[in-house]
């Protein structure tokens, strides 16, 4: 099907078909999962948005941060850091921190960052 948003409330397993070529399968959680990239998260700072996104970016355990949309996306390990700690360092450093959320993937995310949009 090509309707995904119906798949990812339906479904518990799906197959990602790119170019007549089976890419990925798995539960939709897992596809999901794939997609994000592991736990990311989207911050929202008043003002110094760059400055933010490199006193992030130098925590340990923050894979990445780059703005998207808006917002910081961080990629981070669980096991190094959560998203407590990095509003309390934003804090600290006087940061005007508007918003700091999970990342949430839809299916019809997930598929367009794994095929990259390239489809037939």
């Amino acid at each position: 099907s090509h309707i995904l948003r119906e798949m990812e409330d339906f479904c518990t397993n799906v197959g990602i078909i790119e170019r007549g070529e089976l890419q990925y399968i798995g539960t939709v959680k897992e596809i999901m999962e794939r997609a994000r990239g592991g736990v990311a998260l989207q911050i929202k700072v008043g003002d110094r948005v760059m400055a933010a996104v490199d006193l992030v970016r130098a925590l340990p355990g923050v894979h990445e941060a780059e703005v998207m949309d808006g917002f910081i996306r961080t990629l981070i390990d669980p096991d190094r850091v959560d998203a407590g700690q990095i509003a309390h360092k934003l804090v600290q450093e006087e940061y005007h921190l508007i918003a700091l959320q999970e990342e949430q993937v839809s299916l019809e995310t997930a598929f367009m960052r794994l095929t990259k949009g390239m489809v037939q």
